[in-house]
């Protein structure tokens, strides 16, 4: 069974890439929440966006906007049984 969390792209051409990050790491903190929510113990977060897995890996934000969410997401990972930045995976698609 499978959980996911899509960040959705805007049609505004004039979207800076960081934004579409910030959705990206949104994404993966409600994906974890809900996990929380269902009492998964178990989960592997998969993302095909490299700079967000190497962040999470290396435990430090991407950039200053990004340091909350990552600290926020790497806390929540803490929650479960097997969810650490090892398990971190990019998404082939």
């Amino acid at each position: 069974m499978g959980l996911g969390y899509e960040a959705a792209e805007s049609m505004d051409h004039g979207r800076k890439r960081h934004d579409e990050q910030i959705n990206k790491l949104e994404a993966i903190r409600l994906a974890l929440i809900k996990a929380l929510d269902t009492r998964w113990k178990d989960i592997i977060v998969e993302n095909h966006d490299k700079e967000i897995i190497e962040s999470l890996k290396k435990r430090k934000g991407i950039h200053g906007k990004f340091e909350i969410l990552t600290e926020d997401i790497l806390e929540l990972s803490l929650l479960f049984q097997n969810c650490s930045p090892c398990v971190l995976r990019v998404k082939i698609v």
